[in-house]
């Protein structure tokens, strides 16, 4: 059977320090990019986080010793890529990073995992973008154009970056709900005591 190496670190909290938690439960996508930003990350989307180097090598140690798997992490503490020589985007294209929102400590590492990265509408973008510039484009699909690699095609199973994102969405919902509750009861006391 396949292990979780992702889980295990997770459950060794007691075990490892600096473990931030999922990259899923860490970032904020600007809404309509989940699938794209997902493509991304590739499995960085679906990774662990944690805060350093030494603490991503004391993690893939004790994933070694405890026969635990496999894991993708996010290591913290990287600095932000430099973007001078990026170019300019086209009319609704943006560059990943951009899309994304990473506490401090994640943000430059997120910006190198995205560096040279930009989300664009559909393949025909995708291929021209990647015709004109020496960068990776991928669309609202998820589908990943560059010089060299381009994968996609039809939707298969949602990451954790986007349920994470369809979480946040209902809990949002849910949370306007119980307040509009909340003020017609309100409301309705007031009126039967009136």
């Amino acid at each position: 059977a396949r292990k979780d190496g992702g889980a295990a670190v997770l459950a060794a909290g007691d075990r490892l320090s600096g473990v931030l938690g999922t990259v899923a439960a860490l970032l904020r996508v600007r809404p309509g990019y989940e699938t794209a930003v997902s493509a991304a990350l590739g499995p960085l989307a679906d990774a662990v986080a944690v805060g350093s180097v030494s603490e991503a090598v004391d993690a893939l140690t004790l994933l070694k010793s405890d026969d635990a798997g496999r894991a993708s992490l996010l290591v913290g503490g990287a600095p932000a890529p430099d973007r001078s020589s990026w170019p300019a985007l086209p009319p609704g294209a943006v560059w990943a990073v951009d899309a994304v929102e990473a506490p401090e400590a994640l943000r430059g590492s997120v910006g190198v995992a995205l560096a040279r990265v930009a989300l664009v509408d559909d393949l025909a973008g995708a291929r021209s973008l990647v015709r004109e510039h020496d960068l990776v484009a991928v669309t609202r699909e998820g589908d990943v154009v560059a010089v060299g690699v381009v994968h996609g095609g039809s939707a298969s199973a949602p990451s954790l970056l986007e349920v994470q994102a369809a979480v946040d969405e209902a809990r949002a919902k849910l949370d306007d709900a119980t307040h509009r509750y909340e003020r017609a009861k309100f409301e309705l006391v007031g009126a039967l005591e009136a």
